[in-house]
């Protein structure tokens, strides 16, 4: 009886750790770049002025902004996805 018992509780525990670790590893990977607060604005642009923002589709967005240079003005994009991420590097 205490063989059957112990197998019991060890598939028990086993599934629960297992379902435990798959729960805390999904809510990370789930984690977003958004602030909570709607006052908090997202940096992408630091050293940049005149940020122009458009959808981009499937809850994502393009920022489009300028800066100035010594002989011409250069012109920057970066597409957000809908978590906040940059989806191209730079």
């Amino acid at each position: 009886m205490k063989n059957i018992l112990q197998q019991f509780m060890y598939r028990y525990y086993t599934k629960y750790i297992r379902i435990l670790s798959l729960i805390l590893v999904l809510q990370l990977c789930l984690l977003a770049q958004w602030s909570n607060d709607p006052a908090e604005n997202l940096n992408i642009n630091p050293w940049g002025n005149g940020e122009k923002v458009c959808s981009g589709g499937l809850g994502g967005a393009y920022v489009v902004w300028s800066t100035p240079g010594q002989t011409s003005v250069g012109l920057w994009v970066q597409a957000v996805d809908r978590f906040g991420y940059n989806r191209w590097p730079g």
